[in-house]
């Protein structure tokens, strides 16, 4: 969510959030997992408020995001390598 929402910064933070489920967590869950989180994912903030909650300024608040996402990244390498090895990953 992090890195779509960073690398278009036009697009409405529900559809970030979702493009990330997708990429990520979407395989793992069954009919009625995907539907609950379409209907939660409608309960996300705007992109100016969640913005606004992060920084007072939207390039302070992206560059506070691009920092996080190095770190997301290992974190997901390492959850990847843990589900690989425990031949949980699909």
């Amino acid at each position: 969510m992090i890195q779509v929402l960073s690398s278009d910064r036009a697009m409405k933070l529900s559809d970030c959030v979702y493009k990330g489920y997708e990429a990520g967590l979407k395989q793992y869950h069954g009919m009625m997992i995907r539907g609950t989180f379409s209907v939660a994912v409608k309960a996300a903030p705007t992109r100016e408020n969640f913005l606004a909650k992060l920084d007072a300024s939207e390039e302070a608040a992206f560059a506070k995001l691009d920092a996080l996402i190095p770190d997301f990244a290992a974190l997901l390498e390492g959850t990847q390598a843990f589900l690989k090895e425990k031949g949980i990953e699909k």
